[in-house]
Protein backbone atom coordinates (compact mmCIF):
# COMPACT_ATOMS: atom_id res chain seq x y z
CA UNK A 1 0.00 0.00 0.00
CA UNK A 2 1.58 3.61 -1.23
CA UNK A 3 0.77 5.00 2.59
CA UNK A 4 1.20 1.68 4.35
CA UNK A 5 -2.24 1.89 5.73
CA UNK A 6 -1.67 5.45 7.08
CA UNK A 7 -3.73 7.45 4.59
CA UNK A 8 -5.46 9.78 6.83
CA UNK A 9 -1.88 11.05 8.10
CA UNK A 10 -1.23 11.48 4.57
CA UNK A 11 -4.09 13.32 3.81
CA UNK A 12 -3.73 15.93 6.62
CA UNK A 13 0.30 15.95 5.62
CA UNK A 14 -0.39 17.28 2.14
CA UNK A 15 -3.22 19.03 2.96
CA UNK A 16 -1.09 20.96 5.39
CA UNK A 17 1.91 21.07 2.87
CA UNK A 18 -0.76 22.66 0.28
CA UNK A 19 -1.70 25.14 2.82
CA UNK A 20 1.76 26.12 3.47
CA UNK A 21 2.43 26.34 -0.72
CA UNK A 22 -0.31 28.97 -0.53
CA UNK A 23 0.94 31.41 2.22
CA UNK A 24 4.24 31.12 0.86
CA UNK A 25 3.20 31.64 -2.78
CA UNK A 26 5.35 29.02 -3.99
CA UNK A 27 3.17 27.55 -6.70
CA UNK A 28 5.84 24.11 -7.29
CA UNK A 29 4.88 23.17 -3.86
CA UNK A 30 1.57 23.81 -4.61
CA UNK A 31 1.50 21.23 -7.62
CA UNK A 32 3.38 18.68 -6.11
CA UNK A 33 1.02 18.71 -3.13
CA UNK A 34 -1.94 19.04 -5.08
CA UNK A 35 -0.64 15.67 -6.85
CA UNK A 36 0.04 14.28 -3.77
CA UNK A 37 -3.38 14.42 -2.39
CA UNK A 38 -4.65 13.46 -5.29
CA UNK A 39 -2.63 10.18 -4.55
CA UNK A 40 -3.66 9.76 -1.43
CA UNK A 41 -7.65 10.33 -1.95
CA UNK A 42 -7.23 7.54 -4.70
CA UNK A 43 -5.62 5.13 -2.04
CA UNK A 44 -8.76 5.89 0.02
CA UNK A 45 -10.87 5.04 -2.61
CA UNK A 46 -12.42 9.14 -3.02
CA UNK A 47 -12.52 9.02 -6.59
CA UNK A 48 -14.10 11.88 -6.62
CA UNK A 49 -11.82 14.11 -4.53
CA UNK A 50 -8.48 12.41 -6.03
CA UNK A 51 -9.60 13.45 -9.59
CA UNK A 52 -10.12 16.93 -8.47
CA UNK A 53 -6.75 17.14 -7.07
CA UNK A 54 -5.21 15.42 -9.65
CA UNK A 55 -6.78 17.78 -12.39
CA UNK A 56 -5.72 21.01 -10.11
CA UNK A 57 -1.96 19.36 -10.35
CA UNK A 58 -2.34 19.08 -13.73
CA UNK A 59 -3.48 22.57 -14.67
CA UNK A 60 -0.85 24.11 -11.78
CA UNK A 61 1.80 22.42 -13.91
CA UNK A 62 0.35 23.70 -17.12
CA UNK A 63 0.46 27.41 -15.88
CA UNK A 64 3.81 26.74 -14.52
CA UNK A 65 4.88 25.25 -17.76
CA UNK A 66 6.56 22.30 -16.43
CA UNK A 67 5.68 19.45 -19.03
CA UNK A 68 7.00 16.59 -16.87
CA UNK A 69 4.67 17.04 -13.42
CA UNK A 70 1.90 17.77 -15.75
CA UNK A 71 2.30 14.66 -17.17
CA UNK A 72 2.82 12.94 -13.77
CA UNK A 73 0.00 14.37 -13.21
CA UNK A 74 -1.87 13.49 -15.66
CA UNK A 75 -0.15 9.58 -15.87
CA UNK A 76 -1.79 9.34 -11.75
CA UNK A 77 -5.29 10.63 -13.02
CA UNK A 78 -5.35 8.08 -16.27
CA UNK A 79 -4.13 5.17 -13.29
CA UNK A 80 -6.91 5.87 -11.16
CA UNK A 81 -9.29 5.79 -14.11
CA UNK A 82 -7.84 2.32 -14.56
CA UNK A 83 -8.89 1.26 -11.37
CA UNK A 84 -12.04 2.54 -12.29
CA UNK A 85 -12.63 0.86 -15.41
CA UNK A 86 -12.74 3.79 -17.42
CA UNK A 87 -10.75 2.68 -19.64
CA UNK A 88 -11.53 5.11 -22.47
CA UNK A 89 -11.33 8.27 -20.55
CA UNK A 90 -8.01 6.65 -18.96
CA UNK A 91 -6.83 6.98 -22.83
CA UNK A 92 -7.03 10.37 -23.67
CA UNK A 93 -5.05 11.13 -20.16
CA UNK A 94 -2.48 8.63 -20.67
CA UNK A 95 -1.76 9.37 -24.21
CA UNK A 96 -1.05 13.25 -23.17
CA UNK A 97 1.17 12.16 -20.53
CA UNK A 98 3.40 9.96 -22.24
CA UNK A 99 3.43 12.97 -24.99
CA UNK A 100 4.24 15.71 -22.70
CA UNK A 101 7.08 13.23 -20.72
CA UNK A 102 8.47 12.32 -24.34
CA UNK A 103 8.60 16.80 -24.74
CA UNK A 104 9.99 17.01 -21.10
CA UNK A 105 12.61 14.46 -21.97
CA UNK A 106 12.14 11.82 -19.37
CA UNK A 107 12.23 8.42 -21.48
CA UNK A 108 11.04 7.01 -17.97
CA UNK A 109 7.91 9.02 -17.48
CA UNK A 110 7.19 8.23 -21.31
CA UNK A 111 7.43 4.58 -20.72
CA UNK A 112 6.01 4.45 -17.16
CA UNK A 113 2.63 6.38 -19.59
CA UNK A 114 2.84 4.07 -22.49
CA UNK A 115 2.75 1.05 -19.96
CA UNK A 116 -0.40 2.11 -18.44
CA UNK A 117 -1.73 3.38 -21.95
CA UNK A 118 -1.11 -0.31 -23.83
CA UNK A 119 -3.05 -1.98 -20.38
CA UNK A 120 -6.02 0.67 -20.64
CA UNK A 121 -6.72 0.27 -24.50
CA UNK A 122 -6.40 -3.38 -24.36
CA UNK A 123 -8.85 -3.53 -21.60
CA UNK A 124 -10.80 -0.59 -24.04
CA UNK A 125 -10.92 -3.08 -27.29
CA UNK A 126 -8.00 -2.03 -28.98
CA UNK A 127 -5.25 -4.95 -29.21
CA UNK A 128 -3.34 -2.97 -32.12
CA UNK A 129 -3.22 0.25 -30.46
CA UNK A 130 -1.95 -1.65 -27.03
CA UNK A 131 0.51 -3.75 -29.09
CA UNK A 132 2.02 -0.20 -30.41
CA UNK A 133 1.73 1.58 -26.96
CA UNK A 134 3.53 -1.28 -25.11
CA UNK A 135 5.96 -1.94 -27.62
CA UNK A 136 7.16 1.88 -27.51
CA UNK A 137 7.39 1.42 -23.81
CA UNK A 138 9.75 -1.80 -23.39
CA UNK A 139 12.11 -0.18 -26.45
CA UNK A 140 12.32 3.09 -23.90
CA UNK A 141 12.92 0.63 -20.87
CA UNK A 142 15.22 -1.29 -23.08
CA UNK A 143 17.19 2.01 -23.83
CA UNK A 144 16.99 3.05 -20.34
CA UNK A 145 18.00 -0.37 -18.83
CA UNK A 146 21.14 -0.27 -21.59
CA UNK A 147 22.29 3.26 -20.76
CA UNK A 148 22.22 2.28 -16.87
CA UNK A 149 24.56 -0.51 -17.90
CA UNK A 150 27.24 2.10 -19.66
CA UNK A 151 26.93 3.62 -16.44
CA UNK A 152 28.08 0.87 -14.16
CA UNK A 153 30.89 -0.09 -16.71
CA UNK A 154 32.09 3.31 -16.62
CA UNK A 155 32.08 3.41 -12.91
CA UNK A 156 33.58 0.10 -12.80
CA UNK A 157 36.26 1.10 -15.83
CA UNK A 158 37.27 4.12 -13.28
CA UNK A 159 37.03 1.94 -10.09
CA UNK A 160 39.62 -0.52 -11.96
CA UNK A 161 41.71 2.10 -13.34
CA UNK A 162 42.10 4.05 -10.20
CA UNK A 163 42.46 0.65 -7.89
CA UNK A 164 46.35 1.36 -7.79
CA UNK A 165 45.43 4.97 -6.39
CA UNK A 166 42.92 3.30 -3.32
CA UNK A 167 45.71 0.32 -2.74
CA UNK A 168 48.36 3.29 -2.05
CA UNK A 169 45.62 4.99 0.38
CA UNK A 170 44.93 2.07 2.43
CA UNK A 171 49.01 1.24 2.31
Amino acid sequence: EYFRGRTTDAIAGYDAALQAAGRLKDPALEGKALGNLGLAWMQAGQYDRSADYFERAAANSRARGDRLDEARALGNFGAQLIRQGRYADAIGRLSRSSELARQAGSRRAEAVALRNLGFAQLRNGQAGESEASLRRAIALQEALREQARAIDSFNLSLFETQRDAYSTLQA
